[in-house]
């Protein structure tokens, strides 16, 4: 037989359990920028921009397909755009 105390512990337990879930869920990702020369630090912003992903993070690298790249504006101007929409700019040098 259950008690009503050790019910009320399992309960108040589960509800937190519950809130904390639904805050994470309800939390924006930060979004990261990554830059740098693109083919002298191929494998270091792989792993950085992977290792960022796993964390549960955004990241914008410009070699990757997530990059929105208009085609009428230069590439420069298109990274400046992404920065203005990321939460932390990483310069990898």
């Amino acid at each position: 037989m259950v008690s009503l105390g050790s019910y009320r512990v399992c309960r108040q337990a589960h509800l937190r359990k519950r809130q904390r879930r639904d805050y994470h869920l309800s939390v924006k990702p930060p979004t990261f920028f990554l830059s740098s020369t693109i083919y002298d630090f191929r494998d270091l912003r792989s792993a950085v921009k992977f290792y960022l992903e796993e964390l549960g993070c955004r990241v914008l690298a410009s070699e990757y397909n997530d990059f929105l790249k208009p085609l009428d504006r230069h590439s420069y101007e298109a990274c400046l755009k992404a920065i203005e929409q990321t939460d932390y700019f990483v310069l990898v040098g």
